[in-house]
């Protein structure tokens, strides 16, 4: 079975007496292959010696000195049953009709993870409660989680508990994070009079399997005291990118200064707009590459224009919902008035509704007694105290901690496709790779296009002589996917300042790359635009002309018996570089060489001459760009028609890139083109490149 953690003290950080478990997280892997082996070992021996069937189950403690058995249980406990039997994809009946009759087991397990977070009475594991007190359940709980019953029972259609352990929360996901998040932000649905659950289960594992620290910018008006565990620990202070705040703000400024981090003081006047305010903080935080904002004592509401483009979360000094939408001075009154046990913060994602997003992070603790009996003025200090220490190591873990499952393409396809049928529905473009214009009798084809991300890369890095071959090629390319020979090609350079020698390489590149697809180039324009773009960005526009000399597609011919054919590409060509360039420039370990990154687009202009070929037998070529496969082979195919691509190994690069960005092979083929530019649709097998797929109905 899949290793399970579980949770036995009472209180956060393990501290307290031991309970039955207050949570549990599985699958992990805590223990080491040599650990496994002697744990096998023993197990092996208890159940030979016994001629045992059924379940063994080993309760180990690992340590400095080893591991120790604590334990052999013929049942599990119930917060690591509920985590491991949640992720058993085998029929259970099964499994124990085999055991007792001696057969061979064949166990299947899932790929997912799975948390639990067991509620308790706060007088929990000390006494149980004399009366039994109602226990409400929200209907607003998703569907993410289930709910096991320990101590409730029901009369007359009400629940209630007398204490204990009430009930364990379990949620299944793709990772842990997300399922003990899926958990954090449904557990204070429940509600009974002591309610109590741990909020750190499995973050003392999560910090073990670390990726990459991400970008991260604070947003502060006043001291940003909350980050000073993420800034003056060496492990993290490197993440922190940029400090803004809208105050002046001296002591930032120093604390800035001490690391070499830049500082920007962005003044807020009461009469100037939001949206021009934040528009001006978003390019900042474009410019340092931020992947996350942290509102550090932010006392602005921030408008969607910041949160939806960047992941934005704010700390909050209590356990939301508890005291939401209060200052924290408020909620330190509030909290001495109430006498609360507990005190802490709840790091949480930014949303239009405020102190209302996704919990992401939660740290409690014991409030000191003693403070119920100082004086109003000295107490509300000390719990400020006490709840800025939590707020610190709030974020410290979680930044420490962060791990997105996929390092995420941040181009929206989707809104580029609907922005695309905006233009079809005004009968401005056909679904064609190019558009098409019949001029005396002469049918000619037209495109325009860029290098996107990929021209900042070889701007960063110094290879702009190339850069010209993936501009000609980005358009050619479409043209002789629509039939056409190319003709001439026109260019358009626009930079901060101007610069002769990288004008002079682009230029270069471009002349390559109408020599290889014999095109003329015959102008372009270079503008000098210092208020558009940032110091050394440029971008790169190319538009060209050709004539349609061959009929493609021919979509009234294509069916079920016609064959995709892949002509090799010559790298990733020029889409997907917003995710590339994030990989290549956060990868620790093994990275393709910058020269590989880099490679220019393949131009196929041997396309025109199978053409000629196989005139006969060609019916379509899809140019696999943006949108990868589904995309673009759907463009040149009828509506009641799909396709389907056989299986092939990736070479080296785009293997490097499903294992850095953790994407599915699926979501590999829905951006890059994975070792093909260039799809062919023939009606019978011929010789032209490798065959990757047929065409099948829907």
């Amino acid at each position: 079975m899949p290793q399970a953690q579980d949770y036995k003290r009472i209180y956060d950080n393990d501290k307290g007496p031991n309970t039955g478990g207050m949570g549990a997280i599985c699958p992990v892997n805590v223990l080491t292959k040599e650990e496994l082996i002697l744990v096998n070992k023993y197990m092996n021996t208890v159940v030979k010696k016994l001629h045992y069937n059924g379940v063994l189950y080993a309760g180990i403690m690992k340590t400095n000195n080893g591991i120790y058995f604590l334990e052999f249980n013929c049942r599990f406990g119930d917060p690591e049953a509920q985590v491991i039997l949640n992720l058993l994809k085998s029929d259970l009946y099964e499994i124990i009709n085999d055991s007792i009759k001696n057969k061979p087991l064949t166990i299947k397990w899932s790929n997912n993870h799975a948390a639990t977070v067991v509620l308790s009475h706060v007088d929990y594991p000390y006494s149980k409660l004399e009366k039994p007190v109602k226990v409400e359940i929200s209907e607003n709980i998703d569907n993410t989680v289930k709910m096991y019953y320990a101590n409730i029972q029901e009369r007359k259609n009400q629940l209630y508990t007398t204490g204990g352990r009430v009930l364990n929360m379990v949620s299944i996901d793709n990772s842990i994070q997300q399922a003990l998040e899926n958990i954090y932000n449904n557990i204070y649905k429940i509600t009974y009079n002591g309610v109590f659950y741990r909020r750190d289960i499995g973050s003392n594992y999560k910090i073990k399997n670390k990726n990459k620290i991400p970008n991260v910018a604070v947003l502060a008006s006043g001291l940003a005291t909350s980050i000073e565990a993420l800034f003056y620990d060496d492990k993290t202070s490197n993440c922190i990118k940029v400090f803004i705040s809208d105050k002046t703000n001296p002591y930032l400024l120093d604390k800035a200064s001490s690391k070499n981090i830049p500082y920007i003081h962005l003044p807020y006047k009461e009469k100037q707009q939001d949206r021009k305010y934040y528009e001006t903080m978003v390019d900042f935080l474009r410019y340092y590459d931020i992947e996350i904002v942290i509102l550090c004592g932010y006392m602005r509401i921030v408008p969607d224009i910041l949160f939806n483009e960047f992941y934005t979360i704010n700390i909050h000094p209590s356990l939301l919902p508890k005291y939401k939408n209060m200052t924290g001075d408020k909620i330190h009154q509030l909290i001495l008035k109430n006498r609360d046990k507990f005190i802490g913060c709840t790091l949480h994602q930014v949303t239009k509704n405020v102190d209302e997003g996704r919990i992401l992070l939660q740290k409690q603790s014991i409030l000191d007694k003693r403070l119920f009996d100082l004086t109003l003025a000295s107490n509300s200090y000390h719990v400020k105290n006490q709840i800025q220490t939590l707020e610190k190591h709030c974020i410290y873990k979680y930044i420490l901690n962060y791990s997105k499952e996929k390092t995420t393409y941040d181009i929206d396809i989707n809104e580029g496709n609907k922005f695309v049928d905006d233009l079809k529905k005004q009968k401005l473009i056909k679904n064609d790779f190019c558009s098409s214009y019949i001029h005396k009798g002469v049918q000619f084809g037209a495109s325009a296009d860029g290098c996107g991300t990929k021209l900042d890369m070889a701007n960063i890095y110094n290879f702009l002589e190339q850069i010209g071959i993936d501009l000609v090629a980005m358009n050619v390319n479409d043209l002789i996917a629509g039939g056409c020979k190319p003709l001439f090609f026109m260019d358009y350079i626009a930079i901060d300042k101007m610069d002769r020698n990288k004008c002079n390489k682009i230029i270069k590149g471009i002349i390559e790359g109408c020599r290889i697809c014999d095109c003329k180039l015959i102008g372009g324009e270079t503008a000098e635009m210092k208020g558009i773009y940032l110091k050394n960005k440029l971008d790169l526009a190319g538009f060209a002309i050709g004539e349609k000399i061959f009929d493609l597609p021919k979509k009234n011919l294509i069916d079920t018996n016609c064959y995709l054919y892949g002509l090799k590409s010559s790298g990733i060509h020029s889409n997907g570089y917003t995710l590339v360039k994030k990989l290549w420039e956060k990868c620790c370990t093994y990275k393709p060489k910058i020269e590989d990154i880099l490679t220019p687009t393949k131009i196929y202009y041997e396309l025109m001459e199978l053409y000629k070929t196989y005139e006969n037998n060609i019916l379509g070529v899809a140019h696999i760009t943006g949108g990868g496969f589904h995309d673009n082979i759907i463009r040149i195919l009828p509506e009641h028609l799909y396709f389907q691509l056989y299986d092939w190994e990736f070479s080296d690069i785009f293997n490097w890139i499903k294992y850095e960005s953790k994407l599915t092979k699926k979501e590999m083929l829905g951006i890059f083109n994975c070792g093909y530019g260039m799809v062919v649709i023939t009606n019978k097998e011929i010789d032209i490149g490798d065959k990757i797929g047929k065409i099948i109905r829907k």
